[in-house]
């Protein structure tokens, strides 16, 4: 099985961890880790229970499992603070929140997965926010940003949300949103774009029917560029909350035309 999320790829058939086409270097314990949280993603997942399956039952200290967790995170990129990919959950375990796409043994591999079969639910993608400005922190700003809103529209339950690792594909950049959408097979594209004027950030988000090429809601957010992260957890919390109400009725609206 072959688990893909951000710019990694992970194969348990080949044992392997891969990031932008490079073997990553991981100790077995620590990959024997992370293959469970990845499968396990839909939970928090206990200490106690990643200590029985990576330490067969035996006693070990809490310390050990920190230090497994660490070098997790290192090779990542996923540092105690930040935790985009694997979240602690303090006094109860851990959780992966990154998006993941699934890809079977015996499917080809190179072009990013496409987008898991549709459940009748709205589906949407979350394309890259583009930079309008030169600064390089800006760009990873505005990537986080994008990747935050893609966990929390996911983390509802209640949309089918293309992985990051499709909707951020290189090739989509050139595309509309509605040949975008076709692309990744959903009905609703939201996309964004992020500017610095000197301590100020203006943030801006669209929600596209790609299928009507309508507009069903656009916002702008300009805040002062202090926290990053307090910045882009606000903002995506923002946006999240907002565009899942729009889908809510977007999916209702379909409901009804259906009957």
């Amino acid at each position: 099985m072959r688990y893909m999320f951000g710019d990694f790829v992970l194969d348990t058939g080949r044992v392997e961890l891969v990031a932008r086409g490079r073997p990553v270097p991981l100790e077995k314990k620590s990959f024997e880790l992370l293959t469970y949280l990845i499968e396990h993603r839909d939970r928090v997942v206990p200490r106690e229970e990643l200590l029985e399956i990576g330490w067969d039952g035996r006693i070990v200290s809490d310390t050990a499992l920190s230090s497994q967790i660490k070098a997790i995170r290192r090779v990542l990129g996923d540092d105690g603070r930040a935790q985009r990919i694997l979240r602690t959950r303090h006094g109860v375990g851990f959780h992966f929140v990154a998006a993941v796409s699934v890809e079977s043994p015996g499917e080809t591999g190179g072009a990013p997965a496409p987008a898991a079969p549709r459940s009748g639910k709205p589906a949407i993608a979350v394309l890259p926010f583009k930079n309008l400005s030169s600064d390089e922190d800006l760009k990873h700003f505005a990537d986080g940003l994008a990747e935050d809103v893609i966990t929390g529209l996911a983390g509802i339950g209640r949309f089918d949300v293309a992985p990051r690792s499709s909707s951020f594909a290189p090739r989509l950049r050139a595309l509309t949103a509605r040949e975008a959408a076709a692309e990744l097979g959903v009905q609703f594209i939201l996309e964004g774009a992020v500017r610095l004027f000197g301590d100020r950030m203006r943030v801006t988000g669209e929600l596209i029917d790609a299928g009507t090429e309508t507009q069903l809601w656009n916002e702008r957010y300009d805040r002062r560029f202090e926290d990053g992260f307090a910045l882009q957890d606000e903002i995506a919390t923002e946006i999240v909350s907002r565009v899942g109400r729009e889908l809510r009725v977007a999916g209702a609206a379909e409901s009804r035309q259906d009957l």
